[in-house]
């Protein structure tokens, strides 16, 4: 169902509510949830055709993200499409240490961002302490939405968001917002750990 859909929806019941015949008609200020059981709603469709940002969408603003999350509705499929509508929205941003907009972002800023932005997640601005949240995971039981570090020095460390099992997402120094693979040699060569943020809690399988 597509944004459209909904407003067609909405608009069939202006017309109802100015029906002089219609004595009981039904209200504007209907909920999400109703909404959705009345339209036999596909939940996992919109994560398809809609920008799947909580805080963000017309249709779900002002929703409680976190009860959202863990109403059995979000899935491995929609994180991936968020994540991948994160990168067609930032690709190509220039890296800038210490920057934080669409003029030129660091690694850990743009992270901070896409959770913030896409899932209404507050995560500290650093490296040094996002490497701190969540708990650590093999390399070979990562997943989409885990961060992935590296040090690229004695003194600095690196963060992505992974987008399926091998590719991250991440403001690359020399690319700026880009897509790379941890089975790139260099980033073989530096990988330092994996952390799980979004918890099973937060996914359905």
């Amino acid at each position: 169902m597509t944004a459209t859909a909904f407003a067609r929806y909405k608009n069939s019941y202006t017309a109802d509510a100015n029906n002089p015949n219609d004595v009981n008609p039904p209200s504007m200020d209907i909920g999400l949830e109703t909404f959705l059981s009345t339209v036999n709603f596909n939940f996992h469709s919109i994560a398809y055709t809609l920008k799947f940002s909580i805080h963000k969408h017309p249709i779900l603003k002002g929703a409680n993200s976190a009860a959202f999350l863990n109403s059995g509705i979000y899935g491995f499929s929609s994180l991936k499409t968020l994540l991948s509508q994160a990168f067609k929205e930032w690709k190509g941003t220039p890296y800038l240490y210490g920057g934080n907009s669409s003029a030129g972002v660091d690694c850990s800023a743009f992270i901070q961002k896409v959770f913030r932005e896409y899932f209404d997640m507050k995560l500290p601005r650093t490296t040094r302490q996002q490497i701190d949240k969540g708990k650590s995971i093999s390399k070979y039981d990562l997943r989409a939405g885990d961060l992935v570090f590296f040090r690229t020095s004695h003194t600095r460390l690196h963060v992505g968001v992974l987008l399926n099992q091998k590719n991250f997402i991440h403001a690359s120094s020399s690319e700026g917002v880009t897509i790379s693979s941890l089975d790139n040699n260099y980033w073989m060569g530096k990988y330092l750990d994996g952390r799980r943020i979004l918890t099973n809690e937060l996914l359905t399988w």
